[in-house]
């Protein structure tokens, strides 16, 4: 998290004090579990590790820094909005393109 990531889950599996099996989930910050950009966006890895006390399973699953998500739309000032270039529809890329083709034309001939 010091590194600037929105989240992160660390999940330890297997013997941790006693002989019965369990695990213990840590989280901190923003971490969706489901949907289209929990695909694209959080990094996981796992590892097991064999130790004296018996197998332990280590899963990190971390939301790096920079990810958009649909459900946290980002807000902008006027300024902001006046600085960038107006956008342009469809139709004025159309007829942008049909100017250039006949002024190509034009100077074939």
């Amino acid at each position: 998290m010091v590194a600037g990531a929105l989240g992160c889950e660390v999940t330890i599996r297997g013997k941790l004090t006693t002989e019965r099996a369990r695990y213990e989930r840590f989280k901190d910050g923003y971490l969706p579990s489901v949907g289209e950009p929990v695909l694209k966006q959080v990094k996981s890895a796992v590892v097991d590790v064999q130790l004296k006390q018996g197998l332990f399973g280590i899963a990190v699953r971390i939301l790096p820094p920079g990810a958009s998500f649909p459900d946290k739309p980002e807000i902008r000032t006027r300024g902001e909005l006046a600085a960038e270039p107006p956008k342009k529809t469809e139709a004025e890329t159309e007829e942008e393109s049909e100017e250039t083709e006949e002024d190509a034309h034009t100077a074939e001939a």
